[in-house]
């Protein structure tokens, strides 16, 4: 907002629509000299800033050199007209569990009725064991 109020200021004094006293009573003479003083001083400030918009340019610039570029985007393949059925597939059947030996179980049975270890229960068992 302050470049834009310099920038009138400056056209205005340029087009000859301020009036100039307050610089004949500062010490510059002639209302002409008053003019071109504050010219000089707008002029100035003017170079000022564009010397500062250039700089800030610069670092624009530099900022978007710093950021890292990305990939390009690989086009998506386009689906054929075609409309493709999903084929349901066939729930996977747990395995049955494998049933323990007419040995086995009376090995385990004895184990509990009598409150051995199964160690000691497959030796003992066989005594009682009927084929």
């Amino acid at each position: 907002m302050d470049d834009q109020i310099i920038h009138d200021r400056i056209m205005q004094i340029l087009n000859g629509r301020v009036a100039m006293g307050a610089g004949v009573s500062a010490g510059y003479g002639t209302k002409a000299g008053a003019k071109k003083a504050q010219e000089t001083k707008l002029k100035k400030k003017i170079a000022v800033m564009e010397k500062n918009i250039k700089e800030a340019k610069i670092k624009l610039k530099a900022e978007k050199a710093k950021k890292v570029k990305k990939a390009p985007v690989k086009a998506k393949a386009k689906k054929s007209p075609l409309k493709v059925k999903k084929v349901k597939k066939a729930p996977v059947k747990a395995k049955a569990k494998k049933r323990n030996s007419n040995w086995i179980d009376h090995v385990k049975a004895y184990q509990l009725k009598h409150g051995v270890s199964y160690k000691e229960a497959l030796q003992e068992a066989s005594a009682t064991y009927k084929k």
